[in-house]
């Protein structure tokens, strides 16, 4: 609603702060140092990723969720940390989770001309794997378009494609947008028709 922003500190707590800076949750645990946030369309739930930036590739991701009333909110962990491997660094654009918050998507490898996804389901911690034709030579970017389609592009004007996470299909589109590290997360889908910036 654009009255409260969840943030993530230097120091690795995460706060929830209303617009005057004034602290309204905060939730900082040992040994619970987050990198990154990535939150849910509706603003309630969100993921925590542990470690994963720079070389590394191995990382795990905490789902959480605002709790309490608008007068007295907190900020509580939900479920078990899911581990993830992946032989490609994590970054904003290779590492994604959906709207809803129930799943998250990481690129993962190069087999032959194509791309390995992860798709990892973080209500019961299952992992199943997809491929998608993409050159081997640029690592693909990821967005969610809905809670169950998945777009990868590569950026270098070969065809993207949109990946239904629900029956496995796949259809091809134009290539994105040369920024799609910004785009991939300014997409809608309704009714057949993807829209995007």
């Amino acid at each position: 609603g654009g009255e409260r922003l969840l943030a993530l500190f230097r120091d690795h707590s995460i706060r929830l702060i209303d617009r005057e800076g004034a602290e309204l949750a905060n939730l900082e645990e040992r040994r619970f140092r987050p990198t990154s946030l990535r939150l849910s369309a509706d603003g309630k739930r969100f993921v925590a990723v542990l470690g994963g930036s720079g070389s590394s590739n191995r990382t795990e991701v905490q789902v959480l969720e605002l709790a309490g009333d608008e007068s007295k909110p907190s900020i509580r962990l939900v479920g078990d940390v899911r581990t993830i491997e992946a032989a490609n660094p994590l970054s904003e654009t290779t590492a994604v989770m959906s709207p809803d918050a129930r799943s998250f998507a990481v690129v993962d490898k190069p087999t032959g001309t194509q791309w390995e996804v992860a798709v990892i389901d973080l209500s019961k911690g299952e992992t199943r794997r997809l491929s998608v034709p993409m050159p081997s030579h640029i690592v693909p970017n990821l967005g969610f378009v809905s809670a169950h389609e998945l777009l990868a592009s590569a950026n270098d004007g070969s065809l993207s494609w949109l990946v239904d996470l629900n029956d496995g299909s796949q259809r091809a589109r134009t290539s994105a947008p040369q920024d799609f590290v910004n785009q991939g997360r300014a997409q809608a889908m309704a009714g057949g028709v993807q829209i995007a910036g």
